[in-house]
């Protein structure tokens, strides 16, 4: 990172964000946005304003089978579009797999 610049500590990731956009408010602000959840994360209540209310782009794997080959690929999907797309996973936890599949309108029986 060089002067004059900012870096974004994150709690969920190793390491420094660095900001090297221009140095005006709004867009600083909007990369705080852009970087403020992780890039692939199990969904969750602490995640619902992030990407329904303020509308993240993100890609949903809605599946029970943390452990299906599908997983690995879907992570490797999260690393190679990192900061353009954010990745959620439905997780085993049957409330928020509950949740999730009631605001995407999605089935247990359309699952994998």
């Amino acid at each position: 990172m060089t002067a004059p610049g900012f870096a974004i500590f994150r709690d969920f990731s190793e390491g420094a964000v660095p900001y090297t956009g221009e140095m005006e408010a709004s867009k600083f602000l909007a990369a705080l946005h852009e970087n403020s959840t992780p890039d692939l994360f199990e969904f969750g209540a602490e995640y619902v304003d992030s990407i329904f209310r303020f509308n993240k782009n993100t890609a949903f794997l809605m599946s029970k089978d943390t452990k299906a080959a599908y997983q690995s690929v879907f992570a490797q999907g999260a690393k190679n579009l990192k900061g353009k797309l954010q990745f959620s996973t439905s997780g085993e936890n049957e409330a928020y797999l509950s949740m999730l599949g009631s605001f995407l309108n999605v089935q247990e029986s359309d699952l994998p």
